[in-house]
């Protein structure tokens, strides 16, 4: 425990005065010595900031929790294996039954989309610029239309997850201060609540299950609707997550990211498995190059495995 020093405290010989110290670095010393302030050594090496207990390298972002990008590098490899396998069926007439599987379409490829879309809610506010960060995943994500548009490779890709994430990152950054100021465990749960309400609402229906209401159809005759989850007559896209309902369950990762509190649980801080960690730092730049190199790689590739011999 410091002691305040009685009376006037005296500058030792070599000290420098007050005015030198705000030049300098101030320090208290120990308990039972003169709150004096000490000029900095000559050739005194510098503190290192931002080091963790038990020492290593200093980190950029002390507070990244590194488990969130394994879960998301985790995602992003489970739709690696998905875009691929639709890319062998459509480019490479190699049928894979297991593709069609209701489990698969219905269930699974909807779970890891919705968890990849959690975890970008999580680290949403967290970080130092979301408006950057979803000008950027906007911007790809119009760059991936036009880019379908003009390959004529299937589908256009008029509104997916990158369009959702750049929309939803650029809300949150604009109503930054009024989402803190919400409670995050009742907001959640509220999140979570219109996201299943919505579920259904680009089939014509809200609800989820067999606890559905119609919608009227003169919701779905415009053709300027469908970011909203309203597709017009003969809307068809490669990849469509529409605002409502999966931008719920982006805001449902950014109150739960909220809840976490500035300093986060030690075990999502420490890395368990670095590959997966550094798909999920990469993930922007791995999702715009995947389909590309699928599509352009992989014809060539098995019809060298076909003049081999190989049943394929």
């Amino acid at each position: 425990m410091l002691t305040k020093p009685r009376g006037r405290v005296r500058r030792r010989k070599g000290q420098p005065n007050g005015r030198e110290c705000q030049r300098g670095l101030p320090r208290l010393e120990k308990a039972g010595e003169n709150f004096a302030c000490e000029a900095p050594r000559a050739g005194a090496p510098r503190r290192r900031r931002n080091l963790p207990k038990g020492g290593g390298k200093a980190t950029k972002n002390p507070q990244r929790m590194v488990v969130l990008d394994e879960l998301r590098g985790f995602c992003l490899l489970l739709m690696l294996l998905y875009h691929a396998a639709y890319d062998l069926i459509a480019y490479c007439q190699i049928p894979i039954p297991l593709y069609a599987h209701p489990l698969l379409q219905n269930f699974l490829q909807p779970l890891f989309a919705g968890l990849f879309l959690l975890l970008s809610g999580c680290c949403c506010l967290r970080s130092r610029h979301p408006f950057r960060r979803g000008a950027l995943a906007l911007g790809c994500g119009l760059l991936a239309t036009a880019a379908t548009l003009f390959a004529q490779i299937g589908l256009p890709d008029w509104f997916g997850i990158l369009h959702l994430i750049g929309c939803m990152k650029l809300l949150c950054a604009l109503l930054r201060r009024p989402l803190r100021r919400l409670p995050p465990l009742p907001s959640a749960i509220a999140c979570l609540l219109f996201f299943f309400l919505f579920y259904q609402l680009p089939y014509g229906r809200l609800g989820c299950g067999p606890i559905t209401l119609p919608l009227p159809a003169w919701l779905y005759q415009s053709p300027c609707l469908f970011p909203l989850g309203l597709p017009g007559p003969g809307f068809a896209s490669a990849d469509y997550f529409p605002l409502l309902p999966w931008g719920f369950l982006f805001l449902l990762g950014v109150f739960l990211g909220e809840g976490l509190g500035p300093a986060p649980p030690a075990g999502l801080l420490h890395p368990h498995f670095p590959p997966l960690a550094w798909l999920g730092r990469h993930s922007l730049a791995i999702y715009l190059l995947h389909q590309p190199v699928l599509v352009w790689g992989l014809p060539p590739l098995t019809a060298g495995l076909r003049a081999l011999g190989l049943p394929i």
